[in-house]
């Protein structure tokens, strides 16, 4: 209504009590009007009204018993219920029917101790798709302490669920693989530390001692690639690692690859073979990383099958790719497995129960590889106890024949004593035994256990080669090679940074640094070996 009290007209809202006024027989003769201005209780609950509807989360009255009273926009816009139905079926038709019970029994418990409440369900979205939703209300009382009504929001909690069991699943991932890589280091340490007390005992025959000596060598390879794998997956996953593709024979891509994976394959009495419909196929790729793809499909295969089983590489195209594909006669795969295979750490459970090693991500590490080539990966497999099949696709680029002719050159052979080494790493055991290697290959060598030892003892004996460990103490091994190089006696010194950092970057800050070679540990010894001789005399 409007009202006009000595000023403009205004809009007022009045809250009208009717009541009929009788006569002594009970006859109605007329009715008694009482208004009472409720204008600013009305401008509060609009205000109110629209505070809730500026909110994201869901926001509600409800009687007593839970019945809706009021709610928010947002009530309509999930549920899609008109507000007539909403307040007739309201939580009824919305509730999912799995938490029905649990939302009414926290209810029940909150309405006999008028406590505040809140519970986890989930709500059916207008579009018939279910999400879930934490419910949070709070009682309003009177002055007895009665509940007079319920106040609450409903707030969609369906992202931080799945972000939370995510992380749940990861979390448990991360114990597994923490648990296989120990299991994994503990292997080959075992027949290690047993063929060093083997060495150690007098008397040991020579074709004892150099069985153990070659179980050493083999021990550590695996552990090397165990760590080089670990080290390439972190590359891949931090978008670090760089490929070097040339145009290259597919048929030398095959031959290093069933090279690597032969030993698994005899280790199993496996059949092992290749074919090729192109035999001078060419191929524009990284030849280290493309044969390190098929090495550990080739190796999985080996692993997964049964002694006495098939193991096969085929290489074709399709005109637009070329196809590798490698199938075995192995435990197969069941249909979750499929969906799986290519995830971080992840193993078929009738593969683990057979203890067959490995930390699971042979195949993630050739999935990345694959997909830096501009490739796909996919597998495939009838089932368990089936065998399986994985198939590479790379592009297939024209050819420059003036690449395609280009051949690597040789490297040059191991020759050639009377160098000066220096040796510095604060790790006393790995110099020690690196220092003896290179005396027995008649080099002279020196040795220091930090940074500050090693520029002073170069000073004193100029060396050939400096070969230095990157984080030392005192002076590191960045600032002994500027300091190397700024004198003229180190200008045509070989400067070798041996580290355990092997990322692009820590080649990059090596080469900056005056190094003429980055070696990653644990390196070969032939490869700083195959260095010194390629010193001019």
């Amino acid at each position: 209504m409007d009202k006009e009290v000595g000023g403009p007209q205004v809009e007022a809202f009045v809250d009208f009590v009717y009541q009929p006024l009788l006569d002594s027989q009970g006859r109605v003769y007329g009715i008694f009007t009482y208004g009472h201005d409720v204008t600013e209780q009305h401008r509060a609950q609009q205000a109110l009204l629209a505070f809730s509807n500026s909110i994201p989360a869901i926001a509600w009255q409800a009687s007593p018993s839970g019945k809706l009273e009021r709610f928010n926009s947002q009530w309509q816009a999930f549920t899609g219920q008109e507000e007539v139905r909403a307040l007739v079926y309201g939580w009824a038709d919305a509730l999912h029917p799995e938490d029905a019970p649990r939302m009414w029994e926290t209810w029940k418990a909150a309405r006999a101790s008028g406590q505040e409440w809140s519970v986890e369900h989930r709500l059916r979205h207008a579009d018939g798709s279910w999400r879930w939703f934490l419910t949070r209300a709070v009682p309003q009382k009177d002055s007895g302490g009665r509940v007079l009504r319920w106040f609450g929001t409903t707030s969609d909690i369906e992202e931080a669920r799945r972000a939370a069991q995510a992380l749940q699943a990861a979390d448990r991932q991360k114990d597994e693989f923490l648990a296989t890589l120990a299991h994994e280091l503990r292997n080959p340490l075992a027949p290690i530390r047993t063929a060093v007390h083997l060495l150690s005992m007098p008397g040991v025959a020579e074709h004892t001692r150099t069985r153990a000596v070659e179980i050493v060598g083999r021990q550590v390879s695996h552990m090397s690639r165990l760590l080089d794998d670990l080290i390439d997956v972190a590359r891949i996953t931090q978008r670090r690692l760089v490929l070097k593709p040339e145009w290259v024979r597919v048929q030398s891509v095959v031959d290093t690859a069933i090279e690597a994976a032969t030993p698994a394959a005899e280790a199993k009495r496996h059949t092992l073979t290749a074919a090729m419909e192109q035999p001078q196929q060419w191929v524009h790729a990284d030849p280290v990383r493309l044969a390190q793809v098929l090495s550990n499909l080739l190796n999985n295969a080996c692993k997964y099958t049964d002694p006495g089983g098939q193991v096969r590489l085929e290489v074709g195209s399709d005109g637009a790719n070329i196809l590798f594909a490698v199938t075995d006669s192995g435990i197969g795969m069941s249909a979750e497995a499929l969906e799986n295979v290519f995830a971080m750490f992840a193993q078929e459970q009738s593969a683990l129960e057979r203890s067959e090693g490995g930390l699971g991500i042979g195949l993630a590490l050739a999935k990345g590889l694959v997909e830096l080539h501009g490739g796909s990966i996919c597998a495939s497999s009838p089932g368990i106890g089936a065998g399986s099949r994985f198939e590479v696709r790379l592009p297939n680029a024209p050819r420059a024949e003036d690449e395609a002719g280009a051949q690597p050159a040789a490297p040059p052979e191991a020759n050639g004593s009377g160098r000066v080494v220096l040796l510095a790493d604060d790790n006393v055991d790995a110099v020690e035994v690196l220092a003896e290697l290179l005396r027995m290959a008649e080099h002279e060598v020196h040795v220091a256990n930090d940074g500050t030892a090693a520029a002073e003892l170069a000073a004193r004996v100029r060396p050939h080669v400096m070969v230095l460990d990157i984080g030392m103490p005192g002076l590191n091994g960045y600032e002994v090679a500027r300091q190397v190089r700024a004198q003229p006696w180190g200008r045509g010194t070989l400067l070798v940074a041996a580290t355990g950092w092997g990322q692009e970057e820590d080649r990059r800050k090596a080469m900056d640094a005056g190094f003429d070679l980055h070696l990653t540990k644990p390196f070969s010894p032939e490869q700083l070996l195959t260095a010194i001789a390629s010193l001019p005399r």
